[in-house]
């Protein structure tokens, strides 16, 4: 007996052909969503980061933490001398980003520390080691994070950023 087109067998199989390409196009999106909330959720863009160039140092990365361990990444490979970061907490509740740039670009950096500025963390970015990250327990208040040159170079401060440590 032959069978006919269309027979029950033969939906039956591509029933599960269709079943079959479906699960497996579920199976291939259901992986990209993951992926996707993985690399949201593993994104270190949190990370603090602090590059200088040899013209300007930037920070990228959140203003505020919580008191205690923060991991900062220091990055001069742009800037072949290399420098020192510093991390210095702000002791003078008035002094402001645009005051402490507006000193930073007047004085050299290897002038004595300023009064206003307490304790301080630095970090050489120098040679073979142009990219660091440094884990710093900080303590509640206000911090500036800074590149110094030296003074056999522009000898100069470039101040990144403020940041508040609750």
């Amino acid at each position: 007996m032959q069978q006919e087109i269309g027979t029950p067998t033969e939906t039956m199989s591509h029933r599960r052909n269709t079943t079959l390409v479906w699960a497996i196009a579920a199976a291939a999106v259901a992986v990209v969503v993951a992926a996707l909330v993985w690399m949201l959720v593993a994104d270190d863009s949190d990370e603090p980061t602090v590059t200088f160039d040899g013209e300007s140092a930037v920070y990228d990365g959140p203003t505020t933490f919580d008191a205690g361990d923060v991991t900062f990444t220091f990055d001069s490979s742009g800037y072949e001398p290399g420098v020192t970061f510093v991390v210095g907490e702000i002791t003078d509740p008035n002094i402001t980003f645009e005051d402490l740039e507006a000193l930073a670009g007047t004085i050299p950096a290897s002038s004595a520390q300023p009064p206003f500025i307490g304790d301080v963390e630095f970090v050489l970015a120098v040679g073979d080691q142009l990219v660091v990250e440094r884990t710093i327990d900080l303590e509640a208040g206000r911090y500036t994070v800074n590149a110094h040159t030296a003074p056999e170079d522009t000898d100069r401060v470039y101040v990144a950023t403020f940041i508040e440590v609750e």
